[in-house]
C-alpha cells in the first residue's frame, strides 16, 4: 500500500509525500522480516503470536513428499 502511494506522489510530484511512504514502506518491511523470517531455516514462517506462546509453523514441514526429501 506504502509503495503504492509513493508511486502516485511520486507521479503528481509530491516528493515529500513520496519519501515518506517510502520510508513507511520500509518500516513495514522490517516489522514482517522479523516475525516471519527465520535465517537459521532461510524461510518464510506462518507465526501465531499471544501473550504467552510463540508458536511458528511452516506449511514446508507439513508436506510429506512421496518421492523422499526435497532438496
Amino acid at each position: 500500500m506504502e509503495l503504492n502511494i509513493a508511486f502516485f506522489a511520486n507521479i503528481t510530484g509530491d516528493n515529500r509525500t513520496a519519501e515518506h511512504f517510502l520510508q513507511i514502506s520500509d518500516v513495514r518491511k522490517e516489522a514482517i522480516n522479523s516475525v516471519f523470517w527465520n535465517a537459521d531455516m532461510k524461510q518464510w514462517l506462518d507465526s501465531w503470536l499471544s501473550n504467552t506462546t510463540h508458536e511458528v509453523f511452516s506449511s514446508a514441514t507439513c508436506i510429506n513428499p512421496p518421492y523422499g526429501e526435497l532438496s
